[in-house]
């Protein structure tokens, strides 16, 4: 279960989305936004379907800045910059990957190793998920800051991606596993600032 794409992904991505969580309250140097844009740019790569993550993260930013021009930032030009050139890459370079490679690998995948989703659903980091979601509903001012906005929408975006690959394979929940932990971390910060402990 180590060294999957998915333990690559969440180590690349967090700096971005802990960045992300706190836009509104920190202030990144452009060397460090820089850093962040090019490990999320990796992470984001490994998988095609992994990029609903920072489409999911960048719209709720552009609903909460109400500004277009909030989304040309430094890390998030990089990693679309990655992706068109990793796209052209593939194309131009690799066709057969596209035309004989992936049609194959998705056919092959799909009939042995696709699980209902009765079975996708029964597991720990769902038990978390929603142990966690009601946490934060009875025990916190159920304010919809920033950060929880950003924590939900990537729950949601690590959820499609997992039910989408219909695998249940546990690297391919780690990914939601991590969210809800993050999520976990900042409620529970949130509960103890609130009641000065």
């Amino acid at each position: 279960d180590f060294g999957q794409r998915e333990h690559l992904l969440m180590i690349f991505i967090s700096p971005y989305i802990l960045m992300m969580m706190f836009k509104d309250q920190i202030n990144t140097s452009k060397y460090l936004s820089f850093t962040i844009g090019v490990f999320a740019s990796l992470g984001f790569n490994l998988k095609p379907h992994f990029f609903l993550i920072f489409i999911g993260i960048e719209f709720i930013y552009l609903l909460h800045k109400k500004d277009i021009l909030s989304i040309f930032r430094i890390e998030s030009i990089i990693i679309i910059l990655s992706a068109f050139i990793y796209l052209i890459i593939i194309f131009y370079l690799f066709p057969e990957y596209i035309n004989i490679i992936l049609p194959f690998a998705m056919d092959t995948y799909t009939n042995v190793f696709n699980k209902p989703y009765k079975f996708l659903i029964l597991n720990l980091e769902f038990i978390l998920l929603f142990t966690t979601v009601i946490f934060w509903f009875f025990f916190t001012k159920k304010e919809l800051t920033l950060s929880i906005k950003i924590i939900f929408i990537t729950i949601i975006s690590t959820l499609v991606i997992y039910l989408l690959q219909q695998k249940g394979w546990s690297y391919h929940r780690l990914p939601l596993l991590v969210i809800c932990l993050f999520l976990l971390i900042y409620i529970t910060f949130s509960v103890l600032e609130k009641n000065k402990f």
